[in-house]
This record gives C-alpha cells, structure tokens and sequence, in this order.
C-alpha cells in the first residue's frame, strides 16, 4: 500500500508540473486551485463540473495517456546514467493505470468523487488518483478517507505536509469528518459497482 501511495504521489507531482506549471498566477475565478507549494493552477471540481461529457472524456483520456507513455521515458534514457532503480520506477508508473477500465468509468468515478461536498477545491488529477486507489482497493476506506481530507486541506491552504513544529494531529471534529467521509466514499464505491 505504501508503495502505491509513494508512486501515485510521485505521479501527480510530475503529472500536477508537467500539465498544469504553465499557469503559477492564482486564477480569476474558482475553476482552478493553486498548489500552495508549487504554485501550479490545477482545474479543480469546480472547472469540472463546467466540462461537458466529451471535454471530460477528453481530458481522462489525457491523463491516462500520461499515465500509459510514462515508460517510454525511461527508454528515452537508456543511455543517461540514471540507476537502475530510478529506471524501474519510471517504468513501474505506467502500471498504475487500472486495466479494463474505461474512459467513461472514469469520468463516472471523478463525478462520484465530486459528488460528496467539500471537495471542489481538490485537482482533477488528485481525484482521479483517489478513485484510483478506491477502485482497486489499495487501501481501506478509513485510509482513503483521511487522505481525501488532507487532500481538501491541503489544496484550501489549511495544511502542510512535513512542516516542523506544525500540530498535525487530527482533532476530534476532523477525525469525525475522516469518519463521514470514509462512509461517504464507501457508499460512493457501492453504487459504482452496483452501476457496472
């Protein structure tokens, strides 16, 4: 689990500089969420909601896209002096791309995530990795949950990962709203198996 967890964030920050760098001033309207740490504008939930289906589709089919031709990099390197384990990571990414799934299911499970309250502000391409790890159940919906909730956090400005001195320990009120948000998601995972 760890291992997925490390790769899929490694993916998204390459995937969050590469694809969304080009624009670091805040945006004008709430469409796009600015990375706190990087200053990338990421279309967020709300710019997802304004899509249509066929630019939904489109803009899934890039990031798996991405995803797929990740490994064409490291043989693109072949001949850099990258190590060997710097290799097999870069080809290990492509597997992070569910196999059987869909465009459409996709699009479906960014809907569904969006679809619980609070999660707007969240990129497109965190939420998509979120259903990712829900769809293949990599971890338990307790786990899935609490980072959904640093994920919101996070993109609101109301956390900082591996910041010295900061308190990050959960208070009540948030480990209830880890709690609602697991169920919610797991309700969310049910109707999308019920509606395959």
């Amino acid at each position: 689990m760890r291992k997925y967890a490390a790769i899929l964030f490694a993916v998204w920050m390459a995937l969050s500089a590469a694809a969304f760098a080009a624009s670091a001033e805040k945006p004008a309207d709430k469409t796009k969420t600015v990375d706190p740490e990087t200053g990338s504008s990421m279309v967020n939930g709300f710019g997802w909601e304004k899509f249509s289906k066929g630019d939904k589709k489109l803009f899934m089919s890039g990031i798996g896209d991405v995803m797929s031709s990740v490994s064409v990099v490291s043989v693109l390197f072949d001949d850099a002096e990258m190590d060997d384990e710097t290799v097999s990571f870069i080809e290990s990414l492509s597997n992070l791309v569910p196999q059987g799934i869909t465009v459409d299911e996709s699009v479906k499970s960014v809907d569904n995530f969006y679809a619980a309250k609070g999660r707007e502000v969240i990129p497109v391409v965190a939420a998509y990795f979120a259903t990712i790890v829900l769809d293949q159940g990599w971890a338990d919906d307790e786990q899935v949950g609490a980072t959904i909730e640093k994920l919101r956090k996070y993109y609101a400005g109301e956390y900082v990962p591996g910041r010295a001195g900061e308190n990050t320990e959960a208070s009540v009120e948030q480990k209830a709203e880890v709690a609602r948000a697991a169920d919610e998601d797991a309700a969310l995972r049910e109707d999308r198996v019920e509606n395959r």
